[in-house]
């Protein structure tokens, strides 16, 4: 598991580091590889240069860019990372909901609520068994891919379109059943919610949720139906919660 780690006080960043080294070497069987860094620049030139992060932990609180405009960053960049912030102000909880954190974390940083925090990282990036879905294609073809594999499906003139996540769009045949119908099994997944009658999203790749859109991995931004609104937000905080985010 590659780790990144954020902060521009040097004693933080170090006793970060120090804490976890002391998890690896309680974890044999996981591989472990951190880098460290004193600010967001510098880390977004090390994800451009060498690569993405399996986690993220990043102080909120830092010059030039912000521990959250780092996270938006991050997640405009590719697949939504999975985050941890840190901070001395449990102010930023809700700045920090908005870009998907999967922890929240307050300083001076406990033994145990950052180990909590790492086996629930290590936990759900290696995530549940993946469920099939079958696409009947437009070329009449059955289509079968995992439901973590597709980022949202969008409905325009009786077609069906399943943006991957790999940059593939496979259009389904045309269909004259209602699109909650056509994707009932991403909706009766868990895993999706369907903020707008066109459109199904995949919770795991959303970094912001706000008042009249749904920001995806990849830049991608998804309206969402002001009727739908209350339901959206409702769902998306009984995903955290099943997921055992910070905000469960």
């Amino acid at each position: 598991m590659r780790i990144a780690l954020c902060d521009d006080h040097r004693e933080t960043l170090e006793g970060l580091r120090s804490l976890v080294a002391e998890y690896a070497a309680e974890h044999p069987d996981l591989p472990v590889e951190t880098a460290a860094f004193s600010g967001g620049w510098e880390l977004l030139e090390a994800v451009g240069g060498q690569g993405r992060f399996d986690l993220y932990l990043l102080d909120i609180i830092m010059p030039g860019l912000s521990g959250i405009e780092l996270a938006e960053r991050l997640g405009a960049m590719g697949p939504r990372p999975y985050v941890i912030f840190l901070t001395t102000s449990a102010d930023y909880t809700l700045d920090a909901f908005s870009v998907r954190a999967q922890n929240y974390l307050l300083k001076p940083l406990e033994r145990k609520s950052l180990f909590k925090a790492l086996d629930t990282a290590r936990s759900e990036l290696a995530g549940p068994p993946d469920r099939p879905v079958t696409i009947f294609s437009a070329q009449g073809s059955a289509v079968v891919v995992p439901l973590s594999a597709i980022v949202y499906a969008e409905s325009r003139n009786h077609t069906v379109s399943y943006h991957m996540k790999d940059g593939r769009v496979i259009k389904s045949r045309t269909v004259r059943e209602p699109f909650a119908r056509v994707v009932g099994a991403l909706l009766e997944s868990g895993c999706f919610l369907q903020p707008h009658q066109s459109f199904a999203v995949n919770m795991n790749e959303i970094f912001r949720l706000s008042s009249q859109s749904v920001d995806l991995s990849g830049g991608v931004r998804v309206p969402v139906a002001r009727s739908r609104l209350a339901a959206v937000r409702a769902a998306y905080i009984a995903f955290l919660s099943r997921r055992g985010g910070a905000y469960a």
